[in-house]
């Protein structure tokens, strides 16, 4: 509603290290998620991707994939910024299975940019981010999604507004 975005990099697990490979391989895996969105039974999940292709549709959401050529770009790293310039980070997990509550050693932190000191953990964060947009890291290469993957969302978009805020109040 107040014409906010959405940057997301996820990642892939891949052990091609040749660049063709590795692009040929995000080709195949985007195809094969296609397919599978349409085999997709659940109502609840098809309207939450409904409300993905929407997003995509409008540019409010844009999607990279990280690609790592021995292992997976496992950080969690969350930026959010309001109209006024405030920066709330966050990074870290919380695996919610049993194994992870019983047995894993997690931390998640949260910083606010108007807080005194937490500009110091934020910065970081956020170049951290920017880096891996921009595909400027050294470990990992990040590539936007396909045409024919966001084509593939887009889809299966609501056709309108009224039926995405219609999707929207329904899937809460």
């Amino acid at each position: 509603e107040h014409g906010g975005r959405i940057n997301l990099i996820a990642n892939v697990i891949l052990l091609e290290e040749d660049q063709i490979a590795i692009k040929n391989a995000l080709n195949k895996i985007q195809e094969d998620l296609l397919v599978e969105i349409e085999k997709i039974d659940d109502e609840l999940k098809k309207d939450h991707i409904k409300l993905l292709g929407w997003m995509v549709k409008n540019r409010k959401l844009e999607i990279k994939i990280a690609v790592v050529s021995k292992g997976i770009e496992h950080q969690k790293i969350g930026i959010l910024k309001d109209k006024e310039g405030n920066i709330i980070g966050f990074s870290g997990s919380e695996n919610e299975t049993l194994y992870g509550w019983l047995n894993n050693d997690e931390q998640f932190h949260v910083f606010c940019s108007w807080k005194d000191g937490d500009l110091q953990h934020l910065n970081p964060d956020i170049n951290r981010f920017n880096t891996l947009w921009n595909d400027e890291g050294n470990k990992v290469k990040v590539y936007p999604i396909s045409d024919a993957f966001r084509n593939g969302l887009i889809k299966n978009a609501p056709r309108d507004d009224y039926e995405f805020n219609k999707i929207s109040k329904e899937s809460l």
